[in-house]
Parts: structure tokens; C-alpha cells; sequence
């Protein structure tokens, strides 16, 4: 199958740190990380040469819905990413990549707070990886017609992208697939 765009959700640290940097949140993604890993697939705004690819979003009950142009809040959920560029963001979580973003992607798994023995670190969500004594990071997201799910297990070296087109979540899949 062809490589499709969707949705995938960030925070809005994003948009803090782009004001602060002088630039739009897009162009600081593309020159700071995109550019960076050779994620050609990984934008705010679909180009007209890829929106046959943009997948089209579904509802929970199937049916097609329009896509959500959250540009006000690209941060938060406007970013398009593929399966292929978000695999590359993995490795980068699994220390493979250019020293300096190795090291910046490290310093977000540092667990931040805790709820009910759930972690959380900037951007990710730790849990005990089911029947090890290994640790899991994830993070997924939705937007209209679209899921998204991330997870890693270090100590593993591991990791799996699941995207959909349908409002249903796929968290339970990349657990599994995890596990």
C-alpha cells in the first residue's frame, strides 16, 4: 500500500516555543526535527502534490467526515504524519539519530508526574509493559475521523505506529502488538 497522511496530536508547547523561536509552529517543525530525520511526510499542511494520498477520515459508524483544519492549533492536533516518518521519530526515541536530537528526545521520557501508577513525561505515557518488567511509552491522539497510537518499550529496542481513518480508537492494537 501507498503511504497515507493523518492526523497525529502534539501539545501546544509546540506554538510556545515557535513564537519564541520568531517562526510559524510548521516551520519550525520542518527545520528543527523534519529536515533533521528525513521526514518527508510530516507537515501542518498537506502539499497539493500528496493530498491523493491524505486519507479520508470516518466516523465512528463509518461514515466519511471532513478534515479538520486546526492550523490555529497545529500543536494540538494538526500535524499530518505517515506511518514511514512516524517510525523515524521511534527510532529517535530509541536513540537513533543525530546526538543532539537523541539527547533532546531522551529528555522528554523523564517521568514528569504520576496518576494511579500511570507515568507521564513531555509527550509520552509510561505503563508497565504487560507481563514484563519492561516499561512502555506511548502517546495517541484523534482528531475528526482519525486515531493515531505511538509506543515504544526501550529495554526492547522496540516499537510500533498504528494509524487509522476512522474514529475508533487503535490503542488496544498497538498494545497488543507491544505485547
Amino acid at each position: 500500500t501507498r503511504p497515507g497522511y493523518s492526523n497525529l496530536g502534539y501539545g501546544l508547547l509546540g506554538h510556545v516555543l515557535a513564537l519564541r523561536a520568531g517562526r510559524s509552529y510548521e516551520q519550525l517543525i520542518e527545520d528543527r526535527i523534519c529536515r533533521p530525520l528525513g521526514l518527508a511526510d510530516t507537515r501542518v499542511s498537506v502539499p497539493a502534490a500528496a493530498l491523493e494520498r491524505f486519507a479520508q477520515g470516518h466516523n465512528r459508524r463509518g461514515k466519511p467526515v471532513p478534515h479538520c483544519d486546526l492550523s490555529a492549533l497545529a500543536g494540538a492536533g494538526g500535524l499530518r504524519s505517515t506511518v514511514a516518518d512516524l517510525l523515524a521519530i521511534l527510532r529517535l526515541q530509541l536513540g537513533d539519530g543525530p546526538p543532539s536530537l537523541v539527547r533532546a528526545a531522551a529528555l522528554t521520557h523523564a517521568q514528569r508526574t504520576s496518576h494511579r501508577g500511570v507515568g507521564i513525561g513531555l509527550g509520552w505515557t509510561q505503563l508497565p509493559l504487560l507481563g514484563t518488567d519492561h516499561e512502555l511509552m506511548f502517546h495517541n491522539g484523534g482528531t475528526g475521523g482519525f486515531r493515531s497510537f505511538a509506543g515504544f518499550v526501550p529495554a526492547a529496542h522496540t516499537g510500533v505506529v498504528v494509524l487509522s481513518n476512522s474514529a475508533r480508537s487503535v490503542d488496544a492494537l498497538g498494545f497488543r502488538i507491544l505485547e
